[in-house]
């Protein structure tokens, strides 16, 4: 999914924050002389794996998938929910991360916001969004997809507009009301602009199409493709 970029109102219960992993390096605990048994240096076992799960599995996967497309960017900017999902919010993405991509001028693709979604896909495993994941590689994780959305980058403005991310919370509440998956080739219309009116836009349509960009990811929890 694309878009021509406007300024808009930020979505309803959305902040934009740094990233989740962002804290992670913090919270690691740091070796002590009484960790440290002769001459080798270890951590206590319990606290590494306190440390590995402030994140949750598979959010850290899909971290790592953009991570590979944008290593220059290990925090980006996020929209986050309040209140999440499973503890009764409305907005099934726990996070929706910001990346800006220069473009390839010498494909004709232009400077541009690349929005990534996470929710859709099970990125806990332990049952209180999606059902408990099959045992195995090739089973979906969650509904199977994660959702991106690219939008030229406007001239001056240095900060990601917030209308896609309602945009992608939207169609995600869409998929967790109806349980129908969107699926490459898929045509929406929308009824009203895109980015909420928040400009003259006349863009009231969406076509589904796979992020070639962003290849289908394995995480624990099963497997995730990513579609704009």
């Amino acid at each position: 999914m694309s878009g021509v970029s406007g300024a808009g109102a930020p979505p309803l219960g959305g902040v934009v924050r740094n990233s989740a992993l962002s804290f992670v390096a913090s919270a690691q605990p740091a070796a002590t002389a009484d960790s440290i048994p002769g001459n080798s240096q270890e951590m206590d076992r319990e606290q590494l794996a306190q440390a590995d799960r402030l994140v949750p599995a598979g959010l850290t996967a899909l971290c790592e998938a953009c991570s590979r497309l944008y290593p220059d960017q290990p925090n980006p900017l996020q929209v986050t929910t309040r209140l999440k999902y499973w503890l009764g919010g409305h907005d099934p993405l726990d996070y929706i991360s910001m990346y800006w991509n220069p473009g390839r001028p010498d494909e004709h693709i232009l400077p541009h916001w690349h929005y990534v979604s996470f929710g859709l896909s099970d990125l806990h495993g332990d049952g209180r969004v999606h059902p408990l994941p099959e045992l195995t590689r090739d089973a979906p994780s969650g509904y199977g997809f994660e959702l991106t959305m690219r939008l030229s980058a406007e001239e001056g403005l240095t900060q990601p507009p917030l209308w896609p991310a309602a945009l992608l919370q939207a169609l995600a509440r869409y998929v967790f009301t109806t349980g129908n998956k969107l699926c490459a080739g898929d045509h929406i219309t929308w009824h009203r602009a895109l980015d909420g009116g928040a400009s003259r836009s006349r863009l009231r349509h969406l076509l589904v199409a796979a992020d070639t960009m962003l290849p289908p990811a394995h995480t624990p929890h099963g497997a995730v493709h990513f579609l704009q």
